[in-house]
């Protein structure tokens, strides 16, 4: 059974998601700041508590080869679709893009190996699985402000700066994907959550980008406020509603084609609009839109393309 809600919000966060790659939306700076490095990061954390909380059902070597096997043919496929955007030769940026993926292609590869590495540790103690998940993340988050902050040269500034080193399976996927689980494992999805928990956990969201961008920490792919306002937001709307049958299921379709193929009309567009802003935001939502419905109705044929 599907969640109507969650659904919905999936196909949201997709375009928030879109909103951050475009980037220059707003004309004023600050605003932008926060929307783009606040509220639109909440979309990959977004989709991992949600991908944790069904992964849940993983519970068998049998189930996590249909599970793995899926995000592999999805991951060669758009892998193959995005050749000529980043194939440029045998050099180290082909090793980057097979084996961390091209732009949002990473995310299939931080799902796929996260999800092992939970299952592996599935009869551990759920307590140390917590810990370790947010002790993972605080890690990556570390490593994260001291690239941004440009705390160190040569070498080491370089490695820092390196975007694969904190946004990856370990330190961004698993914490989140883990989390997702816990809530499925304990029943914490039937608690109730008022709407001021939501929005008192969302104003710390905002307060945490307006702060990262005072002290010009500027790429934001971890935000320690996801942690908490994320699974919240999850919980809340698993309450408000709505279980659906399984033809619902075409909006977390949706919500995934318009996700995966928006790289496509990004790159495309750029060369139209190089200073990017509405028009090509919305440009980019309508063409991904669309092509994720033409997705969905060829899926029939071609499985594991959404």
């Amino acid at each position: 059974m599907r969640n109507i809600p969650i659904d919905i919000t999936k196909v949201a966060m997709s375009f928030l998601i879109i909103f951050l790659h475009v980037g220059n939306v707003f004309s004023f700076r600050e605003i932008n700041f926060i929307f783009v490095n606040g509220i639109c990061r909440l979309g990959v954390p977004f989709f991992l508590i949600v991908s944790g909380y069904y992964f849940y059902n993983v519970s068998d070597y049998d189930k996590l080869k249909v599970w793995m096997f899926r995000l592999l043919k999805l991951y060669i496929f758009w892998t193959i679709i995005y050749i000529p955007f980043w194939f440029s030769g045998v050099n180290l940026s082909l090793i980057v893009n097979l084996f961390n993926g091209y732009y949002v292609l990473w995310y299939i590869v931080g799902l796929l190996f996260a999800g092992i590495l939970l299952f592996l540790l599935r009869n551990k103690n759920d307590i140390f699985i917590f810990y370790l998940s947010i002790t993972l993340f605080v890690i990556g988050y570390i490593f994260q402000l001291l690239g941004n902050l440009h705390i160190f040269s040569g070498f080491w500034g370089k490695l820092l700066n390196f975007l694969p080193l904190y946004r990856n399976f370990l330190f961004d996927c698993f914490p989140l994907l883990a989390i997702g689980m816990l809530i499925n494992k304990y029943g914490f999805e039937k608690r109730k959550i008022s709407i001021n928990m939501v929005i008192i956990s969302f104003i710390f969201v905002i307060i945490e980008s307006a702060f990262n961008g005072f002290i010009g920490n500027r790429r934001l792919d971890l935000l320690v406020t996801s942690l908490f306002f994320v699974p919240i937001f999850f919980i809340f709307l698993f309450n408000l509603n709505s279980n659906s049958n399984s033809n619902v299921k075409k909006l977390s379709f949706f919500a995934s084609g318009v996700y995966l193929s928006q790289i496509l009309f990004l790159n495309s567009f750029e060369k139209i609009f190089p200073e990017k802003g509405w028009v090509m935001f919305v440009l980019v939502v309508i063409c991904s839109s669309l092509f994720s419905l033409f997705l969905i109705k060829i899926r029939r044929w071609i499985p594991y393309i959404i």
